[in-house]
């Protein structure tokens, strides 16, 4: 018979283990509800709504198998600005029952061309280098021009002025190339949507020799060719980046807004009013478009300029240039989409008493199931910020900012893609746009026609697989993952040195002699390589491909000994931060050369002329931890990213230098060759503090696929206490540490490895019961941990955060 008094001491103490659980998780619930409420991210106190509906059906068109943005040749050796003169010739017939009062032809894609209705010249424009970036819709009234029954339109157009991207695709680079062209007639006036009366599709006709009497209605164009459709505009996430589509704004109809999307109100914090005009200031960096609302009888006209920082929308220095808002009587209508937070509504105060100016945020719809807090304000603000820094840059795919390039690189998704798996779980959209940047093999280029990225692309991978686990993903991935490999094993030389012989494209970092192919860079490139090499071996592992998982081992062994003969000066790798941190991050130096990088290069980060973008800060403060230097690394980042935050940011920027001017700080701000408002306030590389906060001060690192081991070892590095939580397939991992207590919590089929950093003579208790610390030979024991639930570690004296502490 059981004792009596034994059953009521279970009872009881079930009792108050289901009242704490249910005190914990109201906590928790709490807890999230005044995150929100103090959150920097708008779209997480608001109401999202689905976008509008893409009811278009006009496509890209082009002269078929001319386009030059599809040779492979020419996207290897163009970049940058480049003219294209030759005339196009495009036809097509349409019929008319009734020629309506009004109508408007639009017409975008070339930079020159004139428009025949008829055989009646209705709209003519030539290129000029100044245009805003993009494509431009040229409109014109034909409402004269058209006529009962059939009707015949015919347009010469040159594509003229414009740049080829070699780091995209091949459809991004036709679109943004501009060799592509969309028309169609409404039969409305101008800024009205209605149903077209014809619009650009895969039955027109195309030719670069027209013949005599080409636009007369009655010539005969039966013989030529049909023009190659590219597809529905709006309707491919190719389309809209590189901001090609940021002049649809003013085609009817248009959003650009797939509905994978969601879109939100906001309106101003404050505006600002002059005799010509009014900025408005939403307060924080958004992606969206600015909406201008009117109950005016009469259609208005208005300029808007954008800008990141005030001085950017005010001084016409917007990267999308001044733009022209035509809006029709008693309606709403939209800027171009952008990364902005002010807006410069240029236009007398008369008229601006007439409208309403606010904003539509355009955003990826994820929770933010990761957080982060610690009893530094500070540090917070940092790590929210960077969180919502990388959500803005979910948008078609992961774009690496929302003003400039909106476009997929793999340097800057190494990072963001870390982010958005720390902090939303949205390893999908990861995957996608890993997916979309290597492309379909077979693999013949590097990522992005960079080497480094290439290396970069992988070490992403491995990364994404620890947090997603999605096999079914990786075994897609298996044969570009081969191919890549393979490509990257040919640009080393046979003695396992990156010297760039074939002179492929090498960049490493927006500071100088990184950014281009140097002896700096190629070093850098090669660590990159060596670290790709082993997280590579790790994917064949999973894979079960042991013979192609020891060769990409052997081939990183072989850089690691070549590097210590033919790139060691001393005991440190050269004289720069980039450098040395990744030589450390890709196991490629010994204790004493670990000792020297830290006490000679990366103990002085931030010091001198040298510059160091926030994307690299991150692989910096991942390579002080490792070298044990966690406390210092806080701190650097309290200067570094806290740095942008007392000069007034809201998200993180794309490059940065605590010593470049203070007053109109944009104007100052340098990267990609350029200097001032064309560097982007908004980068997802930049984001890298919240994941390393998560690493490093929680903690929690996968060590197998989506988590299903991990190791947990929190570092205060100076704080009084921290706490928060990282999502995985299965729930997420919470971890809360103080000075004399660690809480962790696990979802299940999670098996951890917990290590306290307690000093030698610490006593500690695992939810109450004494827990050996030490054994025989004086090693920290693991605490493993492989249930699901909470545990608590008590500690008698208090955490200590010395390296040295954590035995292997």
């Amino acid at each position: 018979m059981r004792n009596p008094t034994c059953n009521t001491r279970h009872a009881t103490s079930g009792i108050f283990r289901a009242a704490w659980i249910m005190l914990y998780l109201l906590t928790v619930v709490a807890s999230s509800n005044a995150r929100a409420q103090r959150s920097i991210d708008p779209a997480r106190r608001v109401v999202l709504a689905e976008p509008p509906p893409n009811r278009l059906r006009e496509q890209f068109v082009w002269t078929a198998n001319d386009a030059a943005a599809l040779d492979p040749t020419l996207q290897a050796r163009v970049r940058g600005q480049n003219d294209k003169v030759e005339p196009h010739f495009f036809r097509a017939h349409f019929y008319v029952e009734q020629v309506p009062r009004e109508a408007t032809l639009y017409l975008a894609g070339p930079r020159a061309a004139t428009v025949y209705l008829n055989g009646q010249v209705v709209l003519q424009s030539t290129d000029h280098p100044t245009r805003p970036k993009g494509l431009t819709v040229l409109h014109a009234a034909v409402s004269a021009a058209l006529r009962p029954g059939e009707n015949v339109i015919a347009i010469e157009a040159m594509r003229g002025h414009s740049s080829l991207h070699t780091g995209a695709d091949a459809t991004i680079n036709q679109v943004t190339y501009g060799e592509v062209l969309a028309c169609k007639i409404v039969p409305q006036s101008t800024g009205i949507d209605a149903k077209p009366l014809v619009i650009s599709d895969g039955s027109w006709r195309s030719v670069l020799a027209s013949g005599t009497g080409w636009q007369e209605p009655g010539f005969d164009d039966t013989s030529w060719p049909r023009v190659q459709a590219l597809g529905v505009l709006g309707m491919k996430s190719d389309f809209l980046q590189w901001n090609a589509d940021a002049g649809l704004y003013t085609w009817p109809g248009y959003a650009g807004i797939s509905d994978r999307l969601r879109v939100f109100s906001l309106q101003p914090v404050t505006d600002t009013k002059s005799a010509d005009g009014e900025t408005v200031d939403f307060g924080r960096e958004i992606s969206g478009r600015v909406r201008i609302t009117t109950r005016s009888s009469e259609p208005l006209t208005v300029q808007v300029s954008y800008g990141e920082s005030r001085e950017e929308a005010e001084r016409g220095k917007s990267y999308l240039g001044t733009r022209t808002m035509l809006i029709p009587p008693r309606s709403i209508s939209y800027g171009p989409k952008s990364g902005f937070r002010y807006v410069r509504v240029i236009a007398p105060q008369s008229l601006l008493r007439r409208i309403q100016i606010d904003a539509q945020g355009i955003t990826y719809p994820v929770r933010y199931l990761g957080w982060f807090e610690s009893s530094d304000p500070t540090v917070n603000r940092i790590w929210e910020t960077a969180a919502y820094t990388a959500r803005l840059c979910m948008q078609e795919g992961i774009w690496d900012g929302v003003k400039r390039d909106r476009a997929r690189w793999m340097g800057d998704l190494d990072v963001t893609g870390r982010t958005i798996s720390s902090v939303f779980g949205e390893d999908a959209a990861v995957e996608e746009t890993m997916k979309d940047i290597i492309g379909e093999p077979p693999v013949t280029r590097d990522i992005n026609t960079i080497v480094g990225y290439s290396a970069l692309w992988i070490t992403g991978q491995a990364e994404l697989y620890r947090h997603s686990g999605d096999r079914n993903y990786l075994q897609a991935m298996r044969v570009p993952l081969m191919q890549l490999v393979k490509r990257m094993e040919s640009e080393v030389d046979a003695d396992g040195v990156f010297r760039n012989h074939e002179g492929h494209k090498v960049f490493v970092d927006w500071s100088e002699g990184f950014s281009s192919d140097t002896a700096e860079s190629r070093v850098a490139t090669g660590f990159e390589l060596t670290r790709a090499f082993d997280e590579a071996a790790f994917l064949f592992e999973q894979l079960g491909d042991k013979e192609e998982a020891a060769q990409a081992r052997t081939e990183a062994d072989q850089m690691r000994a070549a590097a210590r003969v033919h790139e060691l000066t001393g005991e440190t790798f050269g004289q720069r931060w980039q450098t040395n941190a990744m030589a450390v991050l890709s196991g490629s130096t010994d204790a004493g050369e670990r000792d020297a990088i830290w006490g000679q290069i990366l103990s002085h980060i931030g010091e001198g002329d040298a510059v160091i973008t926030p994307y690299y800060g991150y692989y910096v403060l991942s390579a002080m931890a490792e070298l044990g230097h966690g406390r210092e690394a806080l701190d650097w980042m309290r200067r570094y990213w806290g740095g942008m935050l007392e000069e007034g940011a809201t998200s993180f920027w794309e490059a940065y230098d605590p010593h470049w001017p203070k007053q109109d700080f944009h104007a100052y701000l340098q990267a990609d060759g350029k200097q001032g408002y064309y560097v982007s306030l908004a980068h997802g590389w930049s984001s890298g503090p919240a994941p390393w906060l998560m690493e490093r001060v929680l903690g929690i690192r996968p060590t197998d696929a989506g988590f299903r081991e991990v190791t947990i070892a929190p570092e205060l590095d100076g704080l009084k206490w921290a706490r928060g939580a990282e999502p995985t397939p299965r729930g997420a991992i919470r971890v809360e540490v103080s000075a004399n207590v660690v809480m962790v919590t696990l979802p299940p089929e999670t098996r951890a490895t917990v290590r306290l950093p307690f000093s030698a003579d610490a006593v500690v208790k695992q939810n109450g019961r004494l827990l050996p610390t030490w054994d025989e030979a004086g090693n920290q024991k693991k605490i493993v941990l492989d249930h699901a639930g909470t545990y608590r570690f008590d500690v008698t004296s208090p955490l200590v955060t010395e390296e040295k502490h954590h035995a292997p």
